[in-house]
């Protein structure tokens, strides 16, 4: 499973909310208003993107993915 969505859940329970810990490792930790924007390498169909939008709020977010086949469900689901 590389991807999942649910219309009222975000915590999966899976590997990606463990993304979401990357700034608060920092020297100092980040503070969550610290966060301006994100980069996800393997967006697939925005399950990270969607968590990091409740966590960050509105930052800005590029995704990259190399199956053009998941990008249309990640752009139905951000937008």
């Amino acid at each position: 499973m590389h991807s999942v969505w649910h219309p009222d859940e975000l915590d999966y329970h899976g590997p990606w909310e463990q993304f979401l810990a990357a700034p608060f490792f920092n020297s100092p930790p980040y503070d969550l208003r610290q966060v301006s924007s994100m980069a996800i390498i393997g967006l697939a169909a925005g399950t990270v993107a969607r968590q990091a939008t409740a966590v960050f709020g509105p930052i800005p977010i590029d995704g990259y993915e190399i199956d053009p086949k998941s990008l249309p469900r990640a752009r139905n689901i951000l937008i």
